[in-house]
């Protein structure tokens, strides 16, 4: 067998495979309709079933198709057409490679999570449910705050006296004293004129929005806390850091809104029941995987790495214009 031909095949079990899966859902949908064997190849039987399935899969469903004999008669050579490479395959022993058969474990794997993990019911989320929700967590539903102000810089070496520490703070008093009551201008003059810190002054001081509760690399931690102590808009402080002292500015204020619970009480109760499958489907596997034994060589595991595949020995891209089953 070429590796050409090898992945052609492989392609053509792929495919039986998820039409066969697919195809036993179909059947259970139509029990009740008469299924007579339309075609045998080797005494495999191909039943009526399996034809309309391959009908709908080609659209039968929404298009004006398979009236004629032909047609018909066309999907029913398709059908023999793949038992008969599927046949061959197997006898060839295309159904023990070991990339067949990853493949067909993978389509039975999710064909029963599906049906018997997934398709298990949760109870919904009520209303009831929700609420204790949105109330044990306020700050997912509250838009945080946003303070923005502008700053004069009055730095101190690393090696300052505490005399001249003193007289740093004693500055930064009378320049906040001359900013009470200032405009977002006046301040910016102050700026100018006071503040040792270059790129400050270049900004007139401004520290753009920041968010309560985060850290900024360009600010000491005390001027961003000061931005969200001072009780209003317009309102001075000054603060000490490690490398000086600074007069603060705060010039707008925004967020601290609460989103009502009316707002989000269906978007929250989808998440909780979503939440609840998820636990569910988790706890099914959980006691699945108790029923049988694993057993992981840990020190193998180690060992193992895609670099160990050769280009040749690596599973086969779908050859182009093809796509996956």
């Amino acid at each position: 067998m070429n590796a050409r031909g090898g992945r052609g095949l492989a392609l053509l079990l792929l495919m039986l495979a998820a039409m066969l899966a697919f195809g036993e859902r179909i059947a259970r949908a139509v029990e009740a309709v008469a299924n007579p064997i339309v075609a045998t190849v080797n005494g495999i039987a191909i039943d009526a079933n399996a034809v309309r399935w391959e009908m709908v899969r080609r659209g039968a469903d929404f298009l004006p198709s398979f009236a004629a004999p032909e047609a018909k008669e066309a999907v029913v050579e398709e059908l023999v057409r793949i038992e008969v490479l599927a046949q061959k395959a197997r006898e060839e022993g295309y159904a023990d490679d070991p990339e067949i058969r990853r493949s067909i474990n993978r389509l039975l794997a999710d064909e029963y999570w599906r049906d018997q993990v997934a398709a298990a019911q949760v109870p919904a989320a009520t209303t009831e449910d929700a609420r204790a929700y949105y109330d044990a967590h306020p700050v997912e539903f509250t838009e945080p705050k946003k303070s923005r102000g502008a700053v004069i810089a009055l730095r101190w070496p690393s090696s300052a006296s505490e005399a001249q520490r003193a007289a740093t703070r004693a500055r930064a008093k009378e320049i906040a004293a001359k900013a009470q009551g200032s405009t977002q201008n006046s301040f910016a003059a102050l700026v100018a004129a006071h503040s040792e810190d270059p790129a400050g002054r270049r900004s007139a001081g401004d520290t753009g929005f920041v968010v309560e509760g985060t850290s900024v690399f360009r600010f000491e931690p005390p001027i961003v806390e000061a931005l969200f102590e001072i009780d209003r808009v317009g309102g001075i402080t000054t603060v000490e850091g490690e490398r000086g002292v600074y007069v603060v500015r705060l010039g707008a204020r925004e967020g601290g809104t609460v989103t009502p619970f009316e707002a989000v009480e269906s978007s929250l109760r989808e998440k909780l029941t979503r939440a609840r499958r998820q636990k569910a489907e988790e706890e099914r596997y959980a006691a699945l995987r108790q029923q049988v034994k694993v057993a992981i060589d840990r020190k193998a595991l180690l060992e193992v790495g895609p670099q160990d595949l050769s280009a040749s020995a690596r599973p086969p891209a779908f050859p182009v214009g093809e796509t996956a089953p």
